[in-house]
C-alpha cells in the first residue's frame, strides 16, 4: 500500500466506490484503518464511530458558501439536479457510477443551498445514515448541533488541512506525521467547471446574501485547529520550500 494513489488509472471509472464495495476490507489493516459502513452512500460519507475513531480523524474543510457553489455548478455530476433526489435512491445506477446528465435541468441555487445547509455538521455527526447525505430531504442540523461538531473538530481530529490553504495543508501533513511531498499531493483532481479554476473563488453574489451560517461554525473550529498547528509544527510557505521543491511546486 506504500505509495499507492487510488485514481482512475488504478481502478477505473467510479474507482471510489469499487474501492469501498469491493477492495478495502481485503487491503487494508482493519486495526489501522476503517473502511466505510455504509458503502453504499458513498458520496460526502458520514462519521461512523466517533467514539473509537475519537483522536485518529482527519479532514479537509472548505468555506461551506464555496462548497455549496461548487457543488452547484459541479455540471460532470449535477448534484443540483432537479430529480437528483431519485437517483441517489437508484442503488445500481449509484454502485455503478452513473450520472445524470448535463442535459437535466438544475434547481434554483437557494432551493439548492438550503437543501446542502450543515452538510459538513451532519456529516460528522451522523454516525447511523438512513439516507445520503447529499439528499435533499435529509434531517436539518440545528445550532447546537453545529456547535458540537465544531468540538468534534477541536478535539477528535489528528489532522485538520483548509482546502484554500491546499499547499500548506499537504506541506503541514508531512511535517506533521512524515514522509515525502509528491507531485500527487498537490494536484487538482477535483476540476469543477470551465468557468473557474482551483486558485479562483466562485462569485458568491449569486447566493444574494444567503450563508450557511451552520457549517460556518464547523469551518471555524477548522481554520482556528489549522493555524493553530501551523504555528505549533512551525510550517509557512517559507519553511515548506524543500517540500515544494520535491513536488515540483514552483507557485510559493
Amino acid at each position: 500500500m506504500s505509495d499507492l494513489t487510488l485514481s482512475k488509472e488504478l481502478l477505473g471509472e467510479c474507482f471510489l466506490t469499487k474501492w469501498n464495495l469491493d477492495y478495502c476490507e481485503q487491503v487494508c489493516d482493519q486495526s489501522k484503518f476503517l473502511c466505510p459502513q455504509h458503502p453504499e452512500y458513498e458520496k460526502h460519507p458520514t462519521m461512523q464511530n466517533y467514539a473509537a475513531q475519537r483522536g485518529k480523524l482527519m479532514g479537509m474543510f472548505r468555506d461551506p458558501d464555496q462548497r455549496i457553489l461548487s457543488g452547484y455548478h459541479d455540471d460532470q455530476n449535477n448534484l443540483a439536479a432537479r430529480d437528483y433526489e431519485e437517483y441517489l435512491h437508484e442503488d445500481p445506477r449509484v454502485q455503478k457510477c452513473t450520472y445524470i446528465g448535463k442535459d437535466v435541468p438544475k434547481v434554483p441555487v437557494l432551493d439548492f443551498a438550503e437543501s446542502w445547509k450543515g452538510g459538513m455538521a451532519y456529516q460528522i455527526m451522523t454516525e447511523h445514515p438512513d439516507t445520503q447525505t447529499l439528499d435533499p430531504n435529509r434531517s436539518k442540523i440545528t445550532l447546537e448541533v453545529a456547535q458540537e461538531a465544531a468540538k468534534r473538530v477541536r478535539e477528535g481530529f489528528a489532522f485538520v488541512g483548509i482546502t484554500e490553504e491546499w499547499d500548506l495543508s499537504a506541506c503541514l501533513f508531512h511535517e506533521m506525521f512524515g514522509g515525502d511531498c509528491h507531485a500527487w499531493d498537490f494536484k487538482n483532481t477535483r476540476p469543477s467547471s470551465t468557468r473557474k479554476s482551483a486558485n479562483s473563488a466562485h462569485d458568491e453574489s449569486e447566493l444574494m446574501g444567503w450563508h450557511d451560517d451552520l457549517d460556518e461554525v464547523v469551518y471555524a473550529a477548522a481554520v482556528e485547529v489549522f493555524k493553530a498547528n501551523l504555528d505549533a509544527f512551525n510550517v509557512s510557505h517559507q519553511t515548506c520550500q524543500d517540500c515544494y521543491r520535491a513536488a515540483g511546486r514552483t507557485s510559493n
